[in-house]
């Protein structure tokens, strides 16, 4: 029995050494691959993270994707970096899923995809370039008996042609401003009128000009007045780039003046690069009554619609050589059957067309390098009575009546006389007085003045209208189609103009 159990003993006892055998060497094994703290030193691999820089961006809301990790990037901001790590050998790419807007911008991506080396990526690169956008300046003629006009700013979608908001603030302006052209990139030139018989009201004639900063107007300049009293009719950059021209009409008078004292219409160059306008050179007759005007595009001449009425005179259309751009010289006149008043120039033939309110038809004419007119054909076209606004792209014409307030679209055929496209439209306000088309050339704006001031039954003076600008979008065959709903444009506004620029806020 003892002798079972000691050899049982000396089995289980070897048994027993050979686990403890096995068990010294699996405590052995888990020494050799653990800390003496019993930790895992198993190495870890390092982390690298994805980013780079930003260039241009003034806009806001811009996100950025890399895969599924996304990162939103601020206005104003030079560098990004995503949060998520990647290890060595991981491939990674940056995408725009959100282009920044307010404004409006357009940004690509550079190096913006591989595989990560070991570093952390810094080299992917965001430029942003800015949409430029469309600034419209409206003048408004100062309300009777206040001291000053002003220069309303507003901003147009160039892609949709929705008149946003205002670029910023109202700028006052010489008191009964009549006329706003732009004449350098930057830079308005702006005309009030003047009369003695509202000498009571702070009227006075005067040249100034407004410069521009990123949209908004930095600085307004007086130089030139008071003049003596006249009638601005409009001013008209010259091709060069340096001159624009000043259309004046008859000095303005009331019922007890002399009419034999009205002075004539004269066409005035001024340097444009100086703050304010300079009168340079030697002016010109302009006629009796002058409407309007159109230089040509080359620069070689300028073409006045002169409706003579009130003196007698004839009714010519009349241009004005500029071989010297600063001595304008009575060139040709063209009798005209009725008294013109609008004009527009067009390129393709080219061709000048001339308007008379008297009239229901237009009148079509080729015009040569010096400026001489030849009616095309009979001479006329189908129009609409009234038409006191021309504006033109090249290849349509567009003609408003501000009596009636509406606008038509014609386009101007091979022969160059322009034929309707569709109905006349609602000038989108009451009595338009300018109409202008868009630097892109796809819309139509249109200035409404409202109403005209007047005096009630009890001498009191009236509030005038609201002034209203619209915009046409521009089809591919020239037919007009709304856009939107017009903007209210101050009250008695009378001009203005439109520019491109490139916001920096």
């Amino acid at each position: 029995m003892s002798g079972g159990r000691y050899l049982l003993a000396v089995w289980q006892r070897g048994k027993i050494m050979r686990v403890k055998r096995f068990a010294v060497l699996i405590t052995f094994l888990l020494a050799t691959s653990c800390g003496a703290d019993g930790s895992d030193d198993t190495p870890v691999k390092p982390m690298f993270s994805v980013g780079g820089t930003v260039t241009g961006l003034i806009g806001s809301s811009m996100v950025l994707h890399a895969g599924s990790d996304a990162v939103s990037v601020p206005a104003r901001a030079s560098s990004f970096v995503f949060a998520t790590a990647l290890p060595a050998g991981a491939s990674y790419s940056v995408t725009i899923a959100t282009q920044p807007s307010a404004p409006a911008q357009t940004c690509t991506v550079q190096n913006g995809a591989g595989t990560i080396a070991s570093a952390n990526v810094t080299n992917v690169a965001i430029v942003c370039s800015t949409t430029p956008q469309t600034a419209i300046y409206v003048v408004n003629s100062s309300v009777i008996g206040r001291s000053s006009s002003q220069i309303s700013s507003y901003q147009m979608d160039p892609a949709t042609g929705t008149i946003m908001r205002v670029v910023g603030a109202n700028t006052y302006a010489p008191a009964c401003t009549r006329t706003i052209a732009l004449v350098q990139p930057t830079r308005l030139l702006l005309a009030s009128f003047g009369s003695p018989a509202i000498d009571l009201y702070l009227c006075s004639t005067r040249i100034a000009s407004a410069d521009l900063t990123s949209g908004n107007i930095a600085a307004l300049k007086e130089v030139d007045g008071p003049l003596e009293d006249q009638s601005p009719i409009g001013i008209y950059p010259h091709p060069g780039g340096q001159l624009a021209y000043y259309l004046r009409g008859e000095h303005a008078y009331d019922e007890a003046d002399d009419p034999a004292d009205v002075a004539p219409g004269q066409l005035r160059p001024y340097n444009t690069t100086v703050a304010g306008g300079q009168a340079v050179g030697t002016p010109a007759s302009a006629g009796v009554t002058p409407r309007s005007a159109v230089v040509d595009p080359a620069g070689r001449f300028v073409i006045v619609a002169d409706e003579g009425a009130g003196l007698g005179s004839e009714t010519v259309l009349r241009t004005l050589a500029t071989t010297t751009p600063t001595a304008p010289v009575a060139a040709s006149l063209y009798t005209m059957p009725t008294p013109p008043w609008a004009l527009a120039y067009a390129a393709a033939g080219p061709y000048v067309y001339a308007s008379s309110p008297s009239a229901s038809s237009g009148y079509a004419f080729t015009v040569d390098a010096a400026g001489k007119l030849t009616p095309i054909g009979g001479g006329t076209f189908a129009s609409m009575p009234g038409v006191k606004l021309y504006a033109t792209t090249g290849r349509f014409l567009f003609a408003a009546a501000p009596d009636s307030g509406m606008v038509q679209a014609f386009q101007i055929g091979g022969t160059g006389i322009p034929v309707k496209v569709g109905v006349a439209l609602a000038s989108g306000g009451t009595t338009p007085v300018q109409m202008m088309i868009d630097p892109s050339g796809r819309y139509l704006i249109v200035l409404n003045k409202g109403t005209n001031e007047f005096r009630n039954a009890d001498g009191n003076l009236d509030s005038p209208g609201q002034s209203t600008l619209a915009v046409f979008a521009i089809g591919n065959d020239g037919a007009l189609s709304a856009v939107g709903t017009p903007v209210i444009a101050s009250n008695n506004a009378l001009s203005f103009a439109v520019t491109t620029f490139v916001p920096t806020f």
